[in-house]
């Protein structure tokens, strides 16, 4: 398994890596996408030969290959685990490993000044104090795909985003969220600096199998590249230029192209947060899933440069009084760079074979924030302008 560390750089202006129809990437940006090609015999035989001694370790001496594994999977989640939440390519998501909440809630805010988006978040930041709420991840909204009116509003539209923050927290229960947004002065109103508020309660998966996500994207990637070596396959994740078959997503089309003018722009990691409503036919959902399936195992694949699913779930209202939502499930993929969010849309992989069929989605494209920073202020931020009595903690932006 790669060691996201230690991610060597590589030339950008070879053919190989300038695939006909690709943008052209910023010099030095070689390592954001996957340019290999299909397996020479040499690297086949040498894969045979390591599976066989790995068959032969297992079947001789199970217990040292049991042991030997374990340690390979202890290692890969610590670094997995620093990467998600300490590593500036990544998606800085502080979600507990342990002890995970179950009441899990999506927030959008639209602030009358967007220059205050640090002092809110400080005053989100000291609100989730860890005792009924955590603050797992914060970013900023770039760029909203479909504009739906239930989800934007009536928002001008030469705005990319109608929403200049984003959070996503968990509970002990949903109460606790309505506590938080009051503690946190997150409740929009004529005197708040919070103009709107859009929020959607999710349950994730097992407390087991939910901090476990990206390790298992890393196993199961293992196996599909041994599987797509094997059989002398280009790895799924070296993208083959084919346009983008679907307009809806021709806004994050562009918005990455417009990434590719600098090599910060076009490093830039990225949450993709999904609001899906499945559809109701059969054919469709069947189709769906082997969609699903085929993205999954070409992200798994991509091993060097590690996209994974970081929080999913079925929708769960906070209290008795939301309404029916229109959307029932949540899904925040990550995607390590601009430019390789640019070559999956316009692959050959992406736009062949079975395709999203759903009744409707929504999808928004967030800039991580890195909530573990300095230390700002030992007073409490109040977000509709003034700042309360000193609390004793210190907040983190």
């Amino acid at each position: 398994m790669d060691d996201t560390n230690n991610v060597t750089k590589t030339a950008t202006d070879t053919p190989e890596l300038a695939r006909s129809g690709f943008a052209a990437l910023p010099e030095g940006c070689g390592q954001l996408v996957e340019t290999s090609g299909p397996p020479g015999l040499l690297k086949r035989a040498a894969v045979l030969v390591a599976l066989a001694a790995g068959a032969m370790l297992a079947f001789y001496m199970p217990a040292l290959a049991a042991a030997t594994l374990l340690i390979a999977l202890m290692i890969d989640f610590m670094r997995l685990l620093r990467f998600r939440r300490r590593d500036p390519r990544g998606p800085m998501d502080q979600q507990a490993m342990l002890g995970a909440w179950r009441q899990h809630a999506v927030t959008l805010l639209r602030l009358r000044d967007p220059a205050a988006q640090e002092r809110v978040l400080a005053a989100v930041l000291l609100a989730a104090d860890g005792q009924n709420t955590r603050l797992v991840m914060a970013g900023v909204p770039r760029l909203i795909s479909k504009r739906s009116p239930r989800l934007s509003g009536a928002f001008p539209e030469d705005e990319a985003s109608p929403w200049h923050l984003f959070l996503l927290t968990e509970h002990r229960s949903g109460a606790d969220y309505e506590h938080f947004c009051r503690a946190a002065c997150l409740v929009p109103g004529s005197d708040n600096v919070v103009e709107k508020r859009f929020v959607a309660g999710f349950r994730p998966p097992s407390r087991l199998v939910y901090p476990l996500l990206p390790l298992v994207f890393d196993v199961v990637g293992v196996g599909v590249r041994l599987w797509d070596i094997l059989l002398g396959r280009v790895p799924r994740a070296s993208f083959e230029f084919k346009p983008c078959q679907h307009k809806e997503l021709d806004p994050l089309v562009q918005f990455s192209e417009k990434s590719m003018q600098d090599p910060a722009s076009a490093a830039q990691p990225f949450i993709m947060l999904n609001l899906i409503k499945p559809s109701k036919d059969e054919s469709m959902q069947s189709e769906d899933k082997r969609y699903v399936v085929k993205q999954l195992l070409m992200f798994c694949s991509a091993l060097r440069i590690r996209p994974f699913m970081v929080h999913m779930g079925g929708i769960q209202p906070l209290s008795a009084k939301d309404d029916e939502p229109w959307f029932e499930q949540i899904v925040c993929m990550f995607h390590p760079s601009a430019a390789w969010l640019n070559r999956m849309l316009q692959s050959t992989l992406f736009n062949s074979g079975a395709q999203k069929k759903l009744e409707d989605m929504e999808t928004i494209l967030i800039t991580p924030l890195d909530i573990t920073g300095p230390v700002v202020s030992s007073r409490r931020s109040d977000p509709s302008g003034g700042s309360s009595a000193e609390t004793g903690s210190s907040t983190r932006v």
